[in-house]
């Protein structure tokens, strides 16, 4: 895949409104901004909680990264940010950036719902 296809779905939930990015393809640089510009609209919009399916995901960039790390400082992005179907290399790459502690990483929707409860 040459490019990044994002699938928006809302779910309601006891909890509130929930929403899942199922994100298909390369996180590289030039597939982002499509991306961006729905995380940012989701956050501009309201405090949201935001689940990304990274299980079609097969590159994640240093650009990709930063995009999850600038999101997850976002104001309105204090509900949290949860990633699920992260394969494992990718586990391996955050932590060895550093990053493992600050992604909010579950093995799937129910696991990360859960942790919202």
């Amino acid at each position: 895949a040459m490019s990044l296809d994002v699938e928006v779905e809302k779910e309601n939930h006891s909890l509130g409104e929930v929403i899942i990015l199922k994100l298909i393809g390369d996180m590289k640089q030039e597939y982002l901004p499509p991306l961006e510009n729905i995380i940012q609209e989701i956050f501009d919009a309201q405090e949201a909680r935001l689940i990304l399916d990274l299980e079609n995901v097969y590159s994640i960039t240093s650009s990709g990264l930063g995009l999850l790390i600038n999101f997850i400082q976002h104001p309105n992005a204090s509900l949290g940010i949860r990633l699920i179907h992260v394969q494992s290399k990718f586990k391996v790459l955050f932590d060895l950036l550093g990053m493992g502690d600050r992604l909010k990483i579950f093995p799937d929707k129910e696991a990360a719902l859960v942790d919202w409860q």
